[in-house]
């Protein structure tokens, strides 16, 4: 039964007064009000109730909900070879080596990053200059001639971590490992004394190892090692990243590409010139971040002043 709420000579105004008249089924008109204003009470509905004897109304019974159709067949993918919409790529070993190093790496050595922005205007100018000689330089062969030459000024940066004896192992000979990219994963091949070979040798080693790297032909003694590592990632459209520590290294530096940034010049011109990005990652045992900080700057130094990689 339904049950108005108003009526000609009854009002009803309190939430607990309809629940009763719902509850019991009763119509509004049929209740004498006492309340102001021909207002109904809860008290009212009740003695009408008991004066009544009065029961629960019985709840209205209800349609059966209609079934929803079903929806339409979804099409399958395409099963696989061996019967299922997806196929197992087991991890090779070079992925399960490169998976427990760097799960180690960043569960056992303490992690610090520092990052800058360099101008590398002028490194494009000496490429280019280079290239007109017919000389073909690298955006990489650069950076690690200047990362050789800023470890030569910041020895505390070119250690090794001894997990045995718990000290920093200092290094004599700058050899730095450079990550290169081959089918499966990523290998270090290493330049050793790097801060002893000119712009050409560096570039004429590093083709060689790189070749070496990629027809899997590289002997344990040509990547295993190093005291430094560069991962240059620029090639791939990447602008800045941060790595992952190769140990017993302690330091790994993030290599982005170049991009170009609009600047005001102190005349006040809008110009435009090429930077990119850098990050060290260190191992807070062995490095601290003023000694971090200070290889940032010679790095700098020697990327934004590069006719010093030609002497």
């Amino acid at each position: 039964m339904q049950v108005s709420s108003r009526s000609a000579s009854t009002f009803v105004g309190f939430p607990s007064v309809r629940r009763l008249l719902n509850l019991y089924g009763i119509s509004a008109s049929e209740v004498r009000a006492t309340g102001p204003a021909s207002r109904l009470l809860k008290g009212d509905v009740l003695r009408h109730v008991k004066e009544h004897n009065l029961k629960v109304a019985p709840a209205p019974s209800q349609a059966p909900t209609p079934k929803a159709s079903p929806p339409p067949p979804r099409a399958s993918p395409p099963p696989t070879s061996s019967g299922s919409n997806y196929s197992d790529s087991p991890a090779s070993t070079m992925r399960q080596v490169i998976a427990k190093r760097l799960t180690s790496s960043k569960s056992t050595i303490p992690h610090s990053y520092l990052s800058k922005v360099l101008r590398s205007d002028k490194l494009k100018e000496l490429r280019k200059t280079f290239a007109e000689s017919g000389i073909k330089l690298s955006v990489n062969d650069l950076v690690i001639k200047a990362v050789a030459g800023a470890l030569e000024k910041c020895p505390n940066i070119n250690v090794q971590w001894d997990a045995a004896t718990q000290e920093a192992k200092h290094q004599s000979a700058i050899d730095i490992s450079v990550a290169v990219a081959i089918d499966g994963g990523l290998i270090t091949p290493i330049i050793t004394n790097a801060n002893q070979k000119n712009l050409l040798a560096l570039n004429a080693e590093m083709k060689e190892l790189a070749g070496l790297a990629k027809a899997g032909k590289l002997v344990p003694k040509q990547f295993q090692g190093g005291s430094f590592s560069i991962s240059n990632l620029g090639m791939f459209g990447i602008e800045e990243f941060t790595a992952v520590i190769n140990p017993p290294q302690c330091c790994i530096l993030a290599v982005g590409g170049t991009q170009q940034e609009v600047y005001m010049d102190e005349s006040g011109s809008v110009k435009v010139r090429d930077i990119m990005s850098v990050a060290l990652s260190f191992d807070s045992r062995a490095v601290v971040p003023s000694d971090a900080a200070q290889f940032l700057e010679e790095l700098a130094y020697l990327v934004q002043n590069p006719e010093t990689l030609c002497l």
